[in-house]
């Protein structure tokens, strides 16, 4: 995991479990903690002088196969990755607002709908407790301009699963536009991501081709609109992952 502190190798070793669990478990049918990934945890040992014990060096986390489709769907009764649910039960109203995750905003609902039904308020707001001490271990603290980047990373991505598209009738045929009802989640998205609203919407609704110096551009499909939107989400939340624990 990244260290950005000087606190103990052992220390950063037990912080780093709350970590894994929180962006990489999720609630199964059969396990309330289940790992969605794989994962091979190395510890190195040095031999300070001849003929003395080991003695423990560093240690080193290799993940693998994180089960993004997670971050879009789930089975009934299942939960997507916990730190979505942390988020909503544990950030102060502040934080909230900052991520344009708070009740009173337009389009909050669909955007919060997903995660209702699997929040488990008092246990989500203990975990993520356990989690910003954690990352504090690693140099991130709750202040600090890269943990608010890593919340709004999963802010956007909640915002992403919530748009929806409908088919319009065009010369290219049925194309997809974003309905009316997302463009909150729209709007979110690009302001958490740093573009505009009409960059992002481009990227969703259309495709473009560049050809011997000529760039065409074509709409996209309802179906294929909302592929592109779950690819980019499942994609950004892989990123983050890989980051977290790289």
């Amino acid at each position: 995991l990244r260290s950005g502190s000087r606190c103990s190798v052992d220390k950063q070793l037990l912080a780093a479990s709350p970590i894994l669990e929180s962006f990489g478990n999720a609630r199964t049918a059969s396990n309330a903690n289940s790992s969605r990934f794989g994962k091979f945890v190395s510890l190195h040992f040095i031999v300070p002088h001849r003929g003395s014990s080991p003695e423990f060096s560093h240690a080193a986390v290799e993940t693998y196969l994180l089960e993004r489709s997670r971050v879009v769907r789930h089975d009934p009764g299942e939960r997507s990755f916990h730190i979505f649910y942390e988020l909503l039960a544990g950030a102060p109203s502040a934080l909230r607002a900052r991520l344009l995750l708070d009740e009173a905003r337009a389009g909050s609902r669909e955007v919060l709908a997903p995660y209702r039904d699997g929040l488990a308020q008092g246990a989500d707001t203990a975990q993520f407790e356990r989690l910003m001490t954690s990352l504090a271990t690693f140099g991130l603290d709750r202040a600090s301009e890269e943990t608010l980047a890593v919340f709004e990373l999963v802010a956007a991505v909640m915002h992403l699963r919530a748009i929806q598209f409908d088919a319009n009738d065009s010369i290219e045929g049925s194309v997809a536009t974003a309905k009316p009802g997302s463009r909150p989640a729209l709007v979110a998205s690009a302001q958490l991501l740093g573009v505009t609203p009409e960059s992002l919407r481009k990227v969703l609704c259309e495709r473009s081709m560049t050809l011997r110096g000529e760039t065409l551009t074509t709409q996209r499909t309802v179906d294929d609109a909302s592929q592109t939107c779950a690819a980019i989400a499942k994609s950004l939340y892989q990123s983050l992952f890989a980051w977290l624990v790289g």
